[in-house]
């Protein structure tokens, strides 16, 4: 899980500094389709475990979700 979340961050890094260096705005839609995977396992699946955090993870499991909803509605 934890090489899954470096190689998504790199991934996310790599589309940020390609689109804002080549100034193409229609790279920030895939930025936050991957952004929402890398937000997804980091943030929403490691707080649902525990029960002292179990909203927490409900919370950020449903910003991940909208996050990716909004990226496939920008396609």
């Amino acid at each position: 899980m934890k090489i899954l979340r470096i190689v998504i961050g790199l991934i996310v890094i790599g589309i940020s500094v390609y689109g804002l260096t080549t100034k193409r705005l229609h790279v920030f839609s895939v930025f936050y389709f991957v952004y929402g995977f890398l937000f997804l396992p980091y943030s929403a699946l490691r707080n649902s475990g525990t029960t002292a955090k179990k909203g927490l993870g409900y919370f950020f499991l449903a910003v991940a979700a909208f996050i990716l909803i909004m990226a496939l509605f920008s396609f």
